[in-house]
Formats: structure tokens, C-alpha cells, sequence
């Protein structure tokens, strides 16, 4: 590789490689129970061989799942430096201030927190921008282009993917175990509970599983415009002295929650493509 060429990856070896690394770094950065890599180095591989000898997928797939690869990792590291600071500093068996203004420790910490809130908003947005890209990857190749180019990729999303014959029942039962919790804790916040027993058994495709993922979108979407474009929310509720359950910045863990449950589902998908490449095996 010379001084003006950009990173790729040009063999199985090469992609294993990264997804050792890629485990690696969780060991040594997020404190993860792995030692040296192995036994995680089979994914990648797969799917890079896929995408070099079929003929559907290609390396847009390949490099749109590094990168979703990569987007959800910092995700979990601002998770977890945002949990670890408010358990380090600011849970009941701790000494706790009135207000940060009395201490540059308390203000310190509620600042960590704000800091790992801000960008874990951020990359949650995009993760899901990404996250729709490679379902139109794997389903609707052909418009991948026109969504990857909108100026609203959540509209355009609702307009195509409804078109679909349909989806991996994995993904509508993803949905249909976390929008509940999703939704209870946004009438809880809003100070109208919802009974459990009220809340959505399952979600199906396309109706209404594309309004439930897009109205989780758009709630990301007004944090995210707030923190990029106005005043900000989360400085509201991160820098106030409240506890976990009133604690509304906190309250961005159950994205990632949902987010980590997409995660798992898409990798499980996209693993048994890899290992026989029959596309079926998404519906």
C-alpha cells in the first residue's frame, strides 16, 4: 500500500484480520472478556468471500457493515462511559451535592456524562441511517442509490421500503420486543404511563413495523437537531441533580438497547447468507 492509497481490504485473510483487531480493540478499550481475538474472525471473512462471488451482493455490502461495525463499537463505548461515571459518582450510596455549582468533581463528572451523551445521540442518528442502507443492500440493491442520495433517507425509507415483499421475520420480532419498552419509557417521561398489558405484541411488515422504526428515528432525530442545530436537551437534564428514573438524559440507553438488539439480529442475518448465500434465508 503506498502514502496515497485508502484503506480497503482485499482478501479473506486481510478481513478476518480486522474483525480479530476489531475484537481486540473491545478487550483492551470497553474491558470486554476477550484475550487475543480468536474464535471471532469468521464473519467478515464470510462476507467479504460473498460479496466478491455473488451475484447480488457486493462490496457496498461488505464496506456498509464495517462501517455499521464500527459507528455501533463508539456507540458502545459512549454507553458505557456515560453508565460508568453516573455509577462511579452519582448513584444514592454516594455523597451527592445539591447542585453541580457546588463542586468541580460533581460538575466534572456531569459534564463526562453530557460528553458521552452528545455523541452517543449523534452516532445513534447515523447508526440508523446506516442500518436502513444496508437493508436496502440486502433487500432492494437497486435503490440503494436513491436512498443513500435523499435529502430525508427516513422518508425515502417509508416510500420504497413498503414496496418490499417483505423482511426477515427476525427483524419484525426485534421490533416487537423493544418497542414496548420504548414506548413505556416516553409515557413515563412524559408523565402518562402506559399499562403493559397495552403495549404492541408484535410488529409486522410493513405495517406497521416501518412507522414504529421510523417514529424511533424520529425521536433520535429531535435530540440530535436540538444538540446539532438549537440550544440542546440533554445539557438540561445531564447538568440537573435528579435521580436514575427522572434522569431524562439517561434515558437515551434504551436507544441503545434497541440498538444493540438490531445489531445482534443483523449479524445473525447476514451470517447465514454468508455461510450458504441463498437470499431466502432473509425472508
Amino acid at each position: 500500500m503506498n502514502d496515497t492509497e485508502p484503506f480497503s481490504i482485499s482478501s479473506v485473510e486481510e478481513a478476518q484480520q480486522f474483525e480479530k483487531l476489531i475484537h481486540l480493540y473491545k478487550s483492551q478499550v470497553i474491558g470486554l472478556a476477550i484475550t487475543d481475538g480468536s474464535g471471532t474472525d469468521i464473519l467478515l471473512s464470510s462476507l467479504y468471500q460473498l460479496c466478491q462471488t455473488h451475484c447480488y451482493f457486493d462490496n457496498r455490502l461488505f464496506y456498509a457493515f464495517i462501517d455499521l461495525q464500527i459507528t455501533f463499537l463508539f456507540m458502545y463505548k459512549d454507553s458505557m462511559q456515560a453508565g460508568g461515571t453516573w455509577n462511579s459518582r452519582f448513584t444514592p450510596d454516594h455523597p451527592q451535592a445539591d447542585s453541580v455549582l457546588q463542586d468541580i468533581q460533581v460538575f466534572s463528572g456531569k459534564l463526562d456524562i453530557l460528553y458521552s451523551l452528545n455523541a452517543f445521540a449523534f452516532r445513534c442518528r447515523a447508526f440508523w441511517d446506516k442500518y436502513l442502507g444496508i437493508l436496502f443492500l440486502l433487500y432492494d440493491k437497486e435503490n440503494y442509490d436513491k436512498y443513500s442520495k435523499s435529502k430525508s433517507r427516513r422518508n425515502n425509507f417509508r416510500t420504497l421500503a413498503t414496496k418490499w415483499c417483505g423482511i426477515s421475520p427476525r427483524l419484525e420480532e426485534c421490533l416487537g420486543k423493544n418497542i414496548g419498552d420504548l414506548i413505556f419509557q416516553a409515557a413515563k417521561l412524559a408523565g402518562s404511563p402506559i399499562p403493559r398489558n397495552e403495549l404492541p405484541e408484535n410488529v409486522p411488515f410493513p405495517d406497521p413495523f416501518v412507522d414504529c422504526l421510523l417514529d424511533l428515528i424520529a425521536d433520535l432525530d429531535v435530540i440530535r437537531t436540538a444538540e446539532a442545530h438549537g440550544t440542546g436537551i440533554l445539557r438540561k437534564w445531564s447538568l440537573a441533580m435528579l435521580p436514575l428514573d427522572k434522569a431524562r438524559d439517561l434515558a437515551l440507553m434504551n436507544h441503545w438497547n434497541v440498538a444493540n438488539e438490531f445489531m445482534n439480529t443483523l449479524e445473525a442475518l447476514v451470517a447465514t447468507i454468508a455461510s450458504d448465500g441463498r437470499r431466502k434465508n432473509l425472508f
